[in-house]
């Protein structure tokens, strides 16, 4: 059985954490959360907190399989192509490949 959700980054560091995740929600869109924490976003948002979430509409999804290379588990492919360090080149994948999303951040402590 394919997964629900997949977890791309989990990191713990002295002084930061990052957190990446992708799952479906009940309507099959494709949610893709993120949130990082400490003081590399200090130095880059002069706050300790950032989040986001990516959101893909099930009508999008035939665009992501196939940027992906027609894979039938996205979250699979997902975690394949963008896990831990890869995590950073998500959305440039998504905008590359003209990914239609919508998104949400938020900045601050």
């Amino acid at each position: 059985m394919a997964p629900s959700s997949v977890i791309l980054r989990n990191e713990k560091r002295e002084n930061d954490s990052r957190y990446l995740a992708a799952s479906y929600n009940t309507d099959g869109d494709l949610i893709i959360e993120g949130q990082d924490l400490g003081e590399n976003v200090q130095s880059f948002f002069g706050c300790i907190e950032y989040e986001w979430t990516w959101t893909i509409r099930a009508t999008n999804l035939p665009s992501l399989k196939q940027a992906l290379g027609n894979s039938d588990n996205v979250l699979e492919s997902l975690k394949t192509r963008f896990s831990n360090e890869n995590a950073a080149g998500l959305i440039t994948f998504l905008t590359d490949n003209k990914i239609v999303f919508e998104s949400w951040s938020r900045i601050g402590d």
